[in-house]
């Protein structure tokens, strides 16, 4: 098995720092590029702007696209600060940003870009407590058709 594309899930969370070092280990050893990937949750993007529509009128969750631009434009910035960071020098790093739902997102964009691995953190943001695996990995781990590492990390207290 030959490893040369590895996605890297990063969802700035206080583990980021922990998965970014095996993930220089990982790419080091096998001299492969890495791809940090951030998804923007459009689930959470929606804004209490609501239209209501007849006959019903019932609300209709609007999303503001200029936030959404902001949360792109920021996470990607992010994303290359994270690049740029000491010990990073040399590698192949691309960084990509995009909305949608994490998990579904994740896997597809895993597929498209035809990495060989997926190096994702056991626990990350999605503010709910996992007894043994956050829910992105654990849905990453169950449905993706490319290999998953997943490292485990310290869950906040």
């Amino acid at each position: 098995m030959n490893i040369n594309r590895i996605l890297v899930p990063v969802d700035f969370s206080h583990n980021t720092t922990h998965l970014i070092d095996a993930a220089r280990t990982f790419a080091e050893k096998f001299d492969a590029e890495l791809i940090f990937y951030h998804v923007i949750d459009e689930r959470v993007m929606l804004t209490s702007n609501v239209n209501y529509m007849p006959p019903n009128y019932a609300p209709i969750p609007v999303m503001d696209q200029s936030i959404l631009d902001n949360f792109v434009e920021s996470s990607q910035k992010t994303l290359e600060e994270l690049a740029e960071k000491d010990g990073l020098a040399g590698l192949k790093i691309t960084t990509i940003c995009e909305e949608g739902i994490p998990y579904t997102s994740i896997k597809n964009f895993a597929e498209k870009q035809k990495a060989d691995l997926i190096l994702i953190g056991s626990h990350g943001h999605t503010g709910l407590k996992h007894l043994f695996l956050g829910s992105v990995a654990d849905y990453i781990s169950h449905h993706s058709k490319i290999p998953v590492l997943i490292i485990k990390v310290e869950q906040k207290k």
